[in-house]
C-alpha cells in the first residue's frame, strides 16, 4: 500500500500519529499540469495547500499588466494560509511551471489544526514572518539599479548547500526570473551566460552549480562587475 504523502511533509513533523491518519482522511491530491493555474488571484481562500511534487510560482500582475513573479514554491512547501487565517481573498495567483501534485486541506480542517497544535502555529507565524522580510527584500532588490545586479541577487536566495558543501541553484524558467528582476529574458540570459563564462558558476541542465560562490556574493554587493 502505497504511504501517504502526508508522512513526507515537515511542517507536520512530531504530531501524532492517529492526528496524521485523520486528516489524510479529510484530505485530498490534485494534480496540475506545466502553466496551469492552481491559485486565481481575488479567489476564495477555503483551502490549504501543499507541494507534494513539482515547482509552483507565486504570481501577481503590474497596473500596466506585467507578470511579476514573487518567488517559487519547492518541494513539501505549503501555500495559501494567509487567506486561510483571515478568510479574505486570494492576494496572489500561484502557477505550475510543470506537472505537479498537491495535497489539499479544508480552511476548516486548517484552522482546527492550528488552533489545536501550538507547533504548527508557531511554524506558520515563521512563515508569515519570512513573507514579509521577502517582500522588505524584493523592495530593495528592485531599487538596485544594475540589472545584472538584480538578477545575482535573486539567485543567491535560491541556493541550496547539498553535501560536500555543494552549493546548487535550480534555474526558475527564464520569464520567472525576469518577472522576479524586472528584467527582460535576454538579460537574464547574457547575465547567466556571464557567470558561466568568467567560471562564477556551471551549467548542469536546469541545474547552476555555484564554483565561487564569494564571487558571485561580490556581484551582488556591487563590488565586481560582469557584464
Amino acid at each position: 500500500m502505497t504511504r501517504h504523502p502526508i508522512y513526507s511533509l515537515e511542517f507536520f513533523s512530531g504530531i501524532p500519529e492517529t492526528i496524521l491518519k485523520s486528516i489524510a482522511r479529510d484530505s485530498h491530491l490534485r494534480t496540475a499540469v506545466r502553466n496551469q493555474q492552481v491559485i486565481t488571484k481575488g479567489s476564495l481562500g477555503d483551502e490549504l495547500f501543499f507541494l507534494i511534487k513539482g515547482r509552483l510560482q507565486v504570481i501577481d500582475v503590474t497596473e500596466d499588466g506585467r507578470e511579476l513573479c514573487i518567488y517559487i514554491i519547492n518541494e513539501g512547501e505549503y501555500f495559501g494560509e494567509l487567506a486561510v487565517i483571515d478568510g479574505g481573498s486570494r492576494s496572489t495567483s500561484v502557477v505550475s511551471i510543470g506537472d505537479a501534485e498537491l495535497m489539499v486541506m479544508s480552511r476548516h480542517t486548517a484552522l482546527q489544526l492550528i488552533y489545536s497544535h501550538p507547533v504548527l502555529a508557531e511554524r506558520v507565524m515563521k512563515k508569515l514572518a519570512y513573507l514579509v522580510r521577502l517582500s522588505s527584500q524584493n523592495r530593495a532588490m528592485l531599487s538596485i539599479q544594475n540589472p545584472y545586479q538584480r538578477i545575482c541577487t535573486v539567485l543567491t536566495t535560491l541556493i541550496r548547500t547539498l553535501p560536500g558543501n555543494l552549493k546548487i541553484i535550480e534555474l526558475p524558467p527564464q520569464q520567472s526570473l525576469a518577472g522576479m528582476t524586472n528584467c527582460s529574458r535576454e538579460t537574464v540570459s547574457r547575465a547567466i551566460g556571464q557567470l558561466l563564462n568568467t567560471g562564477i558558476a556551471e551549467k548542469d541542465r536546469k541545474t547552476l552549480i555555484v564554483r565561487e560562490p564569494e564571487r558571485l556574493q561580490h556581484i551582488v554587493q556591487g563590488k565586481i562587475t560582469i557584464e
